[in-house]
């Protein structure tokens, strides 16, 4: 849901190649309408979320010329922006395979699903409001052994859920007679 709750923001299933990746729909009855083609054909694949004005989405991917990208791009013209992103920052995201990600309403953070060392954790980038700039990060904000996935932030910034799945796989050995 956008901020304002009166659009929906989806993926589209990757079995149909050629189709825009992300779309948006409104409450009216009309139908879906591609986000920005234009920029989203760049990338191999990625992720997107709304900006916390409601007038522009973020999207986190991997670009066709390799690398990865964060860019938020106004749903329906002008340019998309880049953050500044210190090489620190850079350098500490390089251990961290990002996936599904949302603003805080605050703008102050980006949290997100993050794969590193086997384990997949909520995570979080500090931005700075006013500039978009990321100043710090990423922080890994839980430290369980399973996949930490599907998360989403409260309307107010205050709560942040996630689900926890872990697995449990046990060997047994026992004698037999294989006759």
């Amino acid at each position: 849901w956008s901020p304002d709750g009166t659009l929906i923001l989806f993926k589209r299933s990757a079995v149909l190649p050629d189709l825009p990746t992300v779309y948006v729909v409104g409450l009216d009855g009309k139908p879906p309408r591609p986000v920005r083609p234009d920029v989203l054909g760049q990338f191999r694949s990625l992720h997107a979320a709304w900006h916390p004005d409601g007038r522009r989405v973020s999207i986190w991917g991997t670009i066709a010329k390799g690398g990865v990208r964060f860019q938020t791009v106004p749903l329906d013209a002008g340019s998309a922006t880049t953050p500044v992103v210190p090489a620190r920052v850079q350098a500490d995201l390089k251990s961290v395979s990002a996936g599904r990600f949302v603003w805080a309403p605050s703008r102050r953070y980006i949290y997100f699903e993050g794969e590193a060392d086997d384990t997949q954790n909520v995570w979080r980038v500090t931005v700075d409001p006013v500039t978009e700039a990321w100043v710090d990060g990423p922080e890994r904000l839980t430290t369980g052994a399973g996949e930490e996935t599907n998360m989403a932030l409260s309307p107010d910034g205050t709560r942040l859920v996630f689900t926890a799945t872990s697995s449990r796989t046990r060997l047994w050995a026992f004698p037999f007679d294989p006759a």
